[in-house]
């Protein structure tokens, strides 16, 4: 699993031994069930959660006008938007959430979660209490939700390894019907707002449309996959039906496409054959009053587009893809990648796959028809709201002397968080992600404010943490082609040596933590280095490989490796293989 979700515990024990010569028998419990409870009694305690998981589709909801619902990992996070304060709500089967679903009448909301036969939980809002929880409807993970229209019906979408689609009356914790949705991941479910008897499921390389129909064996869900024709496929993401049952589509090159029946009617873009967007279209919306739509893509723009031109579009042999212009549009930021949209009274929230939420004005079509918008079209308007990693952390470091933690990711970015105020202090981003990170002791450097970090493409960077919370550069160096996979410095301070998954380790004498290393050689592993550690002194370091096994390796004297035509020596290894079997193989071996 990538974490995308930084979190801290408190460690708490809460279970109390039995008296001595007392036999209690336990009650059966749901695994799920009893999952939750012993990790509540035995592990941690959640003091909080960092960060939210901003390239997941369907993650991001208002709840009323100062709550946003999202998810993390394991959490359901509750954001407020006038303080930043985040709530948590534990996730109950321990594999994670899913997908989330908010009811019409924003009074409940629907965690669909992930782990073996995971659950749907039903929960009120705002008490955050269990209302019902539905069972059976995927076996590892749901992959998408939606209440329809009325809040009476739920539809639910598993993934791999069944991707079944479920309708349930939820109220009475009963399916109605179900379906295998399609053979690849969907990411997305909804009921026609007219008639819930449509339904329209999207995902990798596909749409379907659903009807439920009366046969002569009874109520069946019956699907129609949508037929992409001349236009080349593509993973559909974003889409909206329309009162008619058409549907418009996003499409992961930018077009727009209008669906009628499971066939394309037209392929729209711009003037000139230009794509509606630059990039996937993830969003797509109908405004209520049906007098235009909206779409969002990942150039960073929410563009608005008539309803009726759109609803009309058709096309002739002479001209197959239909054009037309945005009325109007508005950019979220210079480096923006929208995945996601939910509106409040006077704005709308846009979830950034680069790894932020941001707050946009909300734009009525009136005033774009009237030309009475409070800024041009084509305006930059976003406001951040919220910064986290986009995508995976992959190193974290504890200070030595305060309560604050450095975390790098595959954005490229280091953050400072505090542990006392749950803010982010400072980032600093840079052109390649962030492999491992090795926060100096107090005994070599007496301040505790030096991090030395290791880069995807080879280089390390040493950076000293300003009372003002900002990382200024010391030195950089590129020891290695690939990627740095481990960094570690003798207890004295006196020699930092470098692994790579270029199968390498670097060492370097330190004269100054800060500034001076000097390079005295390089030498070649069996296998990729995982991690290191130093031995009782700076004469060994140990290091682990990626095929299992691990290796002491001898640290170089400076004076004995001739520089005069290359930095590489032939190291003085000692490696130690170890057969790993499981204990079936070796009672088998044992009894031959």
């Amino acid at each position: 699993h990538l974490i995308f979700s930084l979190v801290f515990f408190g460690v708490q024990m809460t279970e109390k031994s039995p008296s001595k010569g007392v036999k209690q028998k336990q009650p059966q419990q749901p695994v799920n069930e009893a999952f939750g409870e012993r990790l509540q009694q035995f592990s941690t305690e959640l003091v909080y959660s960092y960060g939210f998981e901003s390239a997941k589709l369907g993650n991001l909801f208002f709840l009323d006008e100062e709550t946003l619902l999202t998810s993390a990992g394991n959490t359901v996070q509750f954001i407020h938007t006038a303080t930043g304060k985040v709530d948590i709500l534990l996730g109950k089967d321990g594999g994670g959430i899913g997908a989330l679903a908010v009811h019409p009448g924003k009074k409940l909301f629907a965690v669909a979660e992930k782990g073996v036969n995971p659950n749907v939980y039903l929960y009120t809002y705002p008490e955050k209490q269990l209302s019902k929880t539905l069972v059976g409807g995927t076996q590892r993970e749901f992959s998408a939700l939606a209440f329809n229209a009325a809040g009476d019906k739920l539809a639910t979408v598993g993934a791999e390894p069944d991707f079944t689609l479920t309708l349930w009356y939820w109220s009475e914790e009963r399916i109605i019907l179900r379906s295998k949705a399609f053979g690849a991941r969907v990411v997305r479910v909804s009921f026609n707002k007219g008639d819930d008897g449509q339904l329209t499921t999207c995902g990798m390389g596909h749409i379907k449309f659903w009807k439920m129909a009366q046969t002569f064996t009874g109520l069946k869900l019956q699907g129609a996959i949508g037929k992409f024709g001349k236009v080349e496929i593509s993973d559909i993401t974003g889409y909206v039906e329309l009162p008619d049952a058409k549907v418009l589509s996003g499409s992961e090159w930018g077009s727009l496409l209008l669906w009628q029946n499971n066939l394309i009617k037209t392929e729209i873009n711009r003037t000139g054959l230009i794509p509606c967007h630059e990039g996937a279209i993830d969003v797509v919306l109908l405004e209520d009053n049906t007098e235009c739509f909206i779409t969002a893509g990942h150039d960073g723009y929410l563009r608005w587009w008539e309803f009726d031109l759109i609803d009309s579009a058709d096309t002739y042999d002479h001209a197959p893809i239909y054009t037309l212009e945005a009325a109007f549009e508005l950019r979220v930021a210079e480096r923006c990648v929208i995945r996601g949209m939910t509106r409040g009274t006077d704005c709308w929230v846009v979830q950034d796959g680069l790894g932020g939420y941001w707050r946009v004005p909300y734009v009525s079509w009136q005033a774009i028809k009237e030309g009475t918008t409070a800024f041009p079209s084509g305006s930059v308007v976003g406001t951040l709201l919220v910064s986290f990693h986009a995508g995976p952390i992959r190193c974290l470091q504890s200070s030595p002397n305060e309560l604050t933690a450095l975390t790098g990711g595959d954005d490229g970015t280091l953050r400072l968080f505090d542990f006392v105020t749950h803010k982010q202090r400072h980032c600093s981003r840079f052109s390649s992600g962030v492999t491992t990170l090795h926060w100096l002791s107090c005994r070599i450097d007496p301040t505790g404010r030096t991090v030395t970090a290791g880069f995807g493409n080879g280089v390390v960077r040493v950076l000293q943490l300003q009372p003002s919370g900002e990382l200024e550069l010391s030195a950089v160096f590129k020891p290695h082609t690939r990627a740095v996979t481990s960094l570690c410095y003798s207890e004295d301070g006196g020699v930092l040596v470098t692994a790579s998954e270029d199968s390498t380790l670097f060492f370097f004498t330190v004269e100054d933590p800060l500034r001076s290393y000097v390079p005295v050689g390089f030498c070649i592993l069996p296998a990729i280095p995982h991690h290191l550690w130093w031995d009782r002194d700076r004469k060994v370091v140990i290091a682990s490989l990626k095929d299992g096994s691990v290796v002491r390796v001898e640290t170089p004297d400076p004076l004995q490796v001739d520089h005069s035509s290359s930095f590489e020596f032939q190291p003085v290894i000692r490696r130690f293989l170890y057969n790993q079997r499981s204990k079936a193989a070796e009672e088998a071996a044992g009894q031959g």
